[in-house]
């Protein structure tokens, strides 16, 4: 009877990946598994010379071993004729052995991972006669309660690993067959089960999911994916017509019919489809459920793992961690905002505007202004508060030119917006903006496709050395804007320190949670903190930005009985405009409107001397520099009374226009 030498691959006793030659109670290791390379072949044959011996080769977890260690194991498996012994029990057939280690819904990763291995065993082993191999694996997957696969597709994948053409089954293959085999490979290689979407057909847009997140790819980019993975098939009538057919499947059989809905959002049932938003945060190193932060601050987030339920295009570029700190970045703030007096909150708004950014909504509706000239920390504030969200999730469409087509579009998926200086904002930006800062509905174009009503979630941030002109006489834009004035200087100086931005980025898990913290206090108190240097200087950017609100504060004063004729005023109103510098004067129907905006009450007066009822406005009168600039212009008009060089006091009447 012959001798017997076994060649263990894993031993409970010696649990390390490595080939093992056992003789006796003798036991020598040949190689790591992770070296194991064709040229072992050769010290193996030198150490079996003699053919008097039954190789017995004794493997575990087979499916986990790479692909190409697996075929240099077949190889001596298939050299020597061994008894082949995997996980404990004796198989005459390697492939018999791979069918037996598949298991069923109850592992799906496993699963998809074992059924690779026996694609894989019976090319090596039965590549002759692909179907008899295809025909075992649908039956084993049918005792697993399993979905099965086509057997055309399995058998060009036995062909494809044997390196042996089937041109005839491979030829016969239908595009439908082929939309499956393209999605069965991304779920092979994700290791996920037949219920994990790995591709997603949205809004006109193909997504592939990458392990972490959606990723959105342009079409070209996808037609090449997809034509890349059927050449691999040695299909013998590939051409553009076929690949159409294929990708016109692949959308189908991947759609994710809801249309009108914005991302993310959590898919808790596809048929028929149910979603929910769950406030979750991706990171490089797995997901955080921000609502459980919310309700338990002192509880150490859980870190989950990457679910392709989650529809979601974002990760931030870091890993997250519960115990990061950010010394430097409390410092630098501290330098860049420091508290005035008891009533400057500027550095808790930021803070809370910052976990804003982090939140998937803009139930606050606001949007922001930094404002200062250069050389006082703003830039490295920004840079640091765009790395803390990622490159790739902001976007810097300048708010001027928001309203153009396709500018939307180039706002979804991101969570902020950083623009530069913004000289002017018209009406129409006016209302985009308040559409977007709201989170109402845009329709966003998209270049030679239909539109799509998105429900953006980026945040507006504007940094800049001069306030816009708003043209807005309505509360409607000033009540969104929260504006932080930046009054240091660091420019030239000890402090200016120009790397201090790179630096930051070695806290940015740490900024993070300093963010977050901004955040949960934000939700808690349902409003931004309240700031004195911040609600002044909005205050006085509205009076700047309206002429009519300015003309009023320099040139006019409240005062009882007194009316002053609509005309008269508005010719002052001109004349203040003209030699202030201020931008064209609005006309004279726009400015009536937003004088009772402003708080005056319009009326007509009695019949004057020249026979009219000219109107004005009750209760005002010019102040002593709006009468300097009255005077320059009264001898043009005739047919008033005067009332010491002021516009003529008239009696009310009742009949108020």
């Amino acid at each position: 009877m012959p001798s017997q030498v076994t060649l263990v691959s894993e031993s409970h006793s010696s649990p390390s990946p490595a080939l093992r030659l056992i003789q006796g109670d003798q036991e020598q290791e040949l190689v790591q598994v992770e070296d194991l390379e064709s040229d072992v072949l050769e010290s193996l044959r030198k150490k079996l010379q003699d053919a008097d011996k039954e190789i017995i080769l004794e493997v575990i977890n087979l499916p986990n071993w790479p692909t190409e260690k697996r075929e240099i194991l077949y190889e001596i498996n298939r050299e020597y004729h061994c008894r082949l012994i995997v996980n404990g029990r004796v198989f005459s057939d390697p492939f018999l052995a791979a069918l037996d280690t598949m298991v069923g819904d109850e592992d799906p990763a496993s699963h998809k991972l074992t059924l690779n291995c026996a694609i894989q065993t019976a090319a090596f082993y039965h590549y002759d006669d692909p179907c008899l191999p295809s025909k075992k694996i649908n039956e084993r997957l049918k005792q697993l309660k399993a979905a099965v696969r086509p057997s055309k597709w399995l058998n060009s994948q036995i062909s494809q690993y044997g390196n042996r053409e089937s041109e005839e089954t491979a030829s016969s293959a239908s595009p439908a067959e082929m939309a499956i085999a393209f999605l069965e490979q991304h779920r092979i290689s994700h290791k996920l089960s037949d219920a994990d979407k790995v591709v997603c057909y949205f809004q006109g847009d193909h997504y592939i999911w990458d392990g972490r997140r959606w990723e959105n790819i342009q079409e070209s980019r996808f037609q090449a994916k997809v034509m890349a993975f059927l050449q691999t098939l040695n299909l013998t009538k590939l051409n553009e017509r076929f690949l159409r057919d294929v990708i016109s499947h692949l959308k189908g059989q991947t759609l994710l019919d809801c249309w009108d809905e914005s991302l993310p959002f959590l898919i808790t049932n596809h048929q028929p489809l149910e979603i929910k938003r769950p406030h979750f945060i991706v990171f490089s190193n797995g997901i955080i459920d921000v609502g459980q932060a919310i309700q338990n601050p002192k509880k150490t987030c859980k870190l989950l793992d990457f679910d392709p339920q989650y529809f979601n295009e974002v990760v931030l570029p870091y890993n997250f961690s519960s115990k990061a700190k950010c010394p430097l970045w409390i410092e630098t703030i501290k330098e860049i905002l420091p508290a005035k007096s008891k009533a400057d909150k500027r550095l808790l708004v930021l803070q809370e505007f910052m976990g804003y950014t982090l939140l998937h909504d803009c139930r606050f509706q606001k949007f922001m202004i930094l404002i200062g000239d250069g050389g006082n920390g703003k830039s490295t504030i920004t840079e640091t508060w765009q790395a803390m969200l990622g490159d790739e999730n902001v976007s810097a469409v300048g708010l001027e030119v928001l309203g153009g087509e396709h500018r939307q579009w180039a706002l979804k998926g991101k969570l902020a917006n950083f623009s530069g200086e913004l000289p002017y904002l018209g009406k129409i930006n006016e209302g985009l903006l308040k559409r977007i800062v709201s989170g109402e509905p845009v329709d966003a174009n998209r270049k030679h496709r239909e539109p799509v009503k998105l429900r953006l979630q980026a945040k507006l941030i504007v940094n800049t050395n001069d306030l816009p002109s708003i043209n807005d006489a309505t509360r409607a834009t000033w009540d969104r804007m929260v504006t932080i004035p930046f009054l240091e200087r660091f420019r030239d100086t000890q402090k200016d320190d120009k790397d201090r931005a790179i630096k930051l980025r070695e806290e940015l898990p740490g900024i993070f949670l300093w963010s977050l913290k901004g955040l949960i206090r934000l939700l808690k108190n349902n409003k931004f903190t309240k700031c004195e240097v911040c609600e002044k200087i909005t205050q006085e950017h509205r009076t700047d930005s309206d002429s009519v609100l300015a003309f009023v504060k320099e040139c006019c004063q409240q005062h009882s009985g007194h009316v002053l004729f609509s005309q008269k005023l508005f010719e002052t109103y001109r004349l203040f405009c003209e030699r202030s510098g201020r931008n064209k004067p609005f006309g004279e129907s726009e400015f009536g409107k937003r004088m009772i905006r402003a708080g005056f009450e319009k009326m007509r007066s009695r019949v004057q001397p020249n026979g009219k009822r000219p109107p004005g406005y009750r209760d005002i009168k010019l102040s002593e520099e709006g009468l300097e600039y009255w005077k320059q212009i009264k001898h043009k008009y005739s047919g008033f009374e005067d009332d010491d060089d002021n516009p003529v006091r008239i009696g009310y009447q009742h009949d108020q226009t």
